[in-house]
């Protein structure tokens, strides 16, 4: 998954379960409070490296983190 600055909107094919494998799969643990936004991004919150974070997950993989 390449971690981009914005997530690019479109329809999110994921489900939940493979939004969270990929979202572990690069690196977050911890994922909660997935849920997908109006614009097709799965978004919730997770840990990287001892902090916290929110994170996204497109339709493409991408991950962002902020």
């Amino acid at each position: 998954a390449a971690h981009v600055a914005a997530p690019a909107k479109g329809a999110n094919s994921f489900s939940e379960d493979q939004a969270r494998g990929r979202l572990t799969k690069a690196g977050y643990q911890s994922v909660s409070r997935l849920a997908k936004d109006k614009d097709g991004v799965w978004r919730g919150s997770a840990t990287k490296a001892g902090k916290k974070v929110n994170i996204g997950l497109d339709y493409k993989g991408n991950v962002t983190a902020r």
